[in-house]
């Protein structure tokens, strides 16, 4: 159980939010799609929930996109959508891209005007967005390995695909009633990259951010 487990315990003791994220795009590049699952919780009561999806990534809906890009925005949105600042936020991304890129690389980023080891920073305008939505944060990433049953996180993946096929629209901003979403937090807990030797780390959070 995600609130039972020791290293989230300080976390989700008290009022917290729950977001699991999902971006992909059939084929890599091409059409794609975000979706995410927000749950606003008092320790393992769920006090409110909802479900957010979109098929574009600015006004104007793009055709052609990539899975990293998508990934980033849907953590984008679901940064955007911690209202209560004060509450911390766990935020469950499959993506190593945007885990990583927020617990590690970022910083560094920042400090070499964009620019990484290979040249400059791809995407930079959705990582200067999602660094903006940080801002006064108390924003927790977890990273889950995809379709490995987790739930939440499963249930975000739905939320993204659940729109006709080849459709692309602007992005809905509208946060909808969940109807599909379970209250089990079974198997969703901090892991590590792929690679890495330990079982489980704390979940870790961006550098620089000032919190309330």
């Amino acid at each position: 159980m995600l609130d039972q487990h020791p290293l989230l315990a300080p976390l989700t003791a008290g009022r917290h939010y729950l977001i699991a994220t999902d971006g992909a795009c059939i084929p890599n590049p091409g059409p794609g799609g975000w979706g995410l699952i927000k749950q606003l919780k008092e320790g393992t009561r769920i006090l409110r929930q909802a479900a957010a999806a979109g098929h574009s990534e600015a006004a104007l809906a793009e055709t052609t996109t990539t899975n990293n890009r998508m990934e980033t925005m849907a953590a984008i949105k679901a940064v955007e959508g911690v209202v209560e600042a004060e509450t911390p936020a766990i935020i469950l991304t499959d993506s190593e891209y945007v885990f990583l890129g927020m617990t590690e690389r970022l910083p560094g980023w920042k400090a070499n005007g964009w620019r990484g080891s290979k040249g400059a920073v791809k995407n930079r305008d959705l990582w200067g967005r999602l660094d903006a939505a940080c801002v006064g944060k108390a924003i927790h990433w977890v990273w889950v390995r995809g379709h490995a049953g987790y739930d939440l996180n499963e249930m975000a993946d739905t939320s993204r695909t659940m729109q006709p096929e080849g459709s692309i629209r602007r992005a809905d901003d509208q946060w909808r009633p969940a109807t599909r979403i379970g209250s089990s937090d079974s198997l969703l807990f901090a892991k590590p990259p792929i690679g890495r030797e330990t079982n489980c780390h704390p979940p870790r959070r961006e550098f620089d951010y000032p919190t309330p």
